[in-house]
């Protein structure tokens, strides 16, 4: 496979109202925040597409500037509140939204409009805190146009 790019899109059910998400590029102290969004009273939509391409073992793995992880675990951080650049931020932290592994089926079904879709909890569901940390997609991810 010579390289490939693949869309995702993670729905944040829940969110704290009042509190800014967005997509983490870069690392460390050195990152900036991508699509941020005030959360209101409904779901936050983050898409993006990332890069792919074959290791030396022949598996697909995800990278570029906004993949975290190793090739093993690949995750996208979610800036929430001051992570966020939010002054006077509710709350701040990130989730940690671990990103599925990519199959030669996969490959072919995402290609031409589909997406790896995941939703994910904004808000703890048994203590109703707010959700930081990694989180898991509840129903794992799907593919959706």
């Amino acid at each position: 496979m010579t390289e490939q790019t693949f869309d995702f899109r993670i729905v944040v059910e829940k969110p704290i109202a009042g509190a800014v998400y967005g997509l983490q590029k870069g690392s460390g102290k050195n990152y900036e925040t991508f699509q941020k969004q005030e959360a209101g009273p409904g779901a936050l939509v983050f898409d993006i597409t990332l890069p792919a391409k074959r290791n030396k073992e022949g598996s697909v793995v995800l990278y570029g500037p906004f993949i975290q992880g190793t090739p093993q675990g690949r995750f996208l951080y979610l800036d929430i509140g001051s992570y966020a650049g939010q002054e006077e931020a509710p709350l701040s932290g990130r989730l940690k939204v671990p990103l599925p592994g990519i199959s030669d089926e996969f490959s072919r079904e995402t290609i031409d409009g589909w997406f790896f879709v995941a939703k994910i909890y904004g808000t703890d569901e048994k203590t109703g805190r707010p959700a930081t940390g990694t989180v898991k997609p509840v129903d794992g991810w799907k593919i959706d146009k």
